[in-house]
């Protein structure tokens, strides 16, 4: 029976695309999910490339998740850096849920690199590249909040990109600072103050970043 079941979300899963439709954009196969959304290869058909698609999950109608989705798309548009993700487009599926068309990175992840192994010199670029990112973000006055190896990913030229602003907030912002829900973080990768619920500093980032390389 277990295994009947697993089978049917399985197929599930692998089908759910075939019900998202946004204008001028094929829908292609689910690439991930987090907390919130998930996200899908695309092509956008105008441009005839490849694009990640994040939709904001048809069950997310808490009013907060709307604001931590809107605010992700406006602080990922404000920045411009080469080891940053990039923005494309934004709006609503057919079925009026939220979306951000966003750089797709066929690199993979830091972390499946890790469990491959990499070399010194390696980890030294990828921890050098990312904190130029960070450091740039925190003069435009962004804090990430989730710095870990799952939201490192890397272009085909195998430049090492900052992704996921899910929960980033700007300096200054009243964003909520607690869980509504979900965790505001990674636990293995927080710094103390975070996961006393305290707020998220400049220094946060480099904390998770020093996780990272350690």
């Amino acid at each position: 029976m277990r295994k009947k079941d697993k089978s049917a979300k399985e197929c599930t899963r692998l089908h759910q695309h075939d019900s998202i439709h946004i204008p001028g954009y094929d829908i292609k196969y689910e690439i991930g999910r987090g907390g919130m959304a998930t996200v899908y290869l695309a092509i956008q058909r105008v441009l005839e490339r490849k694009v990640a698609v994040k939709v904001l999950d048809e069950t997310s109608d808490d009013s907060h998740l709307v604001q931590f989705f809107k605010r992700e798309g406006r602080i990922i548009a404000q920045l411009s850096h080469p080891n940053i993700m990039t923005i494309y487009d934004g709006g609503f599926t057919e079925d009026h849920r939220l979306f951000l068309s966003i750089e797709y990175l066929e690199g993979g992840t830091l972390k499946n690199r890790i469990k491959r192994g990499l070399s010194i010199n390696s980890i030294i670029e990828i921890i050098e590249a990312v904190a130029q990112a960070l450091a740039y973000m925190h003069y435009e006055g962004v804090i990430h909040r989730d710095v870990k190896p799952s939201n490192i990913l890397f272009r085909k030229i195998g430049t090492p990109v900052l992704t996921d602003f899910g929960i980033a907030k700007e300096f200054g912002s009243t964003a909520i600072h607690t869980k509504i829900g979900f965790a505001m973080g990674s636990p293995a990768y927080m710094s103390p103050e975070q996961l006393m619920g305290e707020k998220a500093t400049i220094q946060s980032d480099l904390y998770s970043l020093g996780c990272v390389f350690y």
